[in-house]
């Protein structure tokens, strides 16, 4: 158990650098607040605003009386963050100020808009896996000491532009809390 500290408010480059999901339960808030950029990927477990424990990721905290939280961190955001109660799971809402509370919003309020960025995500994601592979075949053969070269290859600044889009998008995909073991 940790000392006891205050949860302290978003604001600045906590858009992009921390998650919060909140949740109630038996009259009280229960908060789960992350750094993305901490290695150690320590999970903070807030009730009513004060830090009760620090676990690493993936974590269970017991809330008593049948209830947990259980979350996970995945490799841009969380992959898992959810209130269990007698087994029924509820995943915790995102906390305003964070890049989940922006993309939830941006789907309830544009769905239109929401579904097109998703399906670009996913189109840039599968270009980018089409053209990786060979790419990554050619670069294992060549340490083996074969000889294949890919079927084709992109100039210096579309294969950055490319990787770019493609961190955006898998990044897209992680707010929305969209994953798969192909596409990221």
């Amino acid at each position: 158990m940790s000392q006891a500290r205050p949860l302290r408010p978003l604001g600045g480059w906590d858009l992009i650098s921390r998650g919060r999901f909140e949740a109630r339960h038996h009259g009280h808030v229960w908060t789960v607040d992350l750094d993305y950029l901490d290695f150690g990927e320590k999970l903070h477990l807030y009730r009513d605003g004060v830090e009760v424990e620090v676990q690493k990721s993936p974590a269970k905290f017991e809330l008593g009386e049948s209830a947990t939280i259980e979350a996970s961190m995945g490799l841009l955001g969380m992959r898992q963050v959810d209130l269990v109660v007698d087994g029924e799971a509820t995943m915790l809402t995102p906390v305003d100020g964070t890049a989940e509370a922006w993309r939830l919003r941006l789907a309830r309020e544009r769905p239109e808009t929401s579904r097109l960025i998703g399906a670009m995500s996913w189109a840039v994601l599968v270009v980018a896996l089409l053209y990786e592979v060979p790419q990554l075949v050619a670069w294992i053969g060549g340490a083996l000491g074969a000889d294949f070269d890919p079927p084709f290859t992109l100039p210096g600044a579309a294969n950055f532009a490319l990787g770019i889009a493609a961190l955006a998008a898998a990044l897209e995909r992680a707010l929305r809390f969209k994953s798969s073991r192909w596409l990221g």
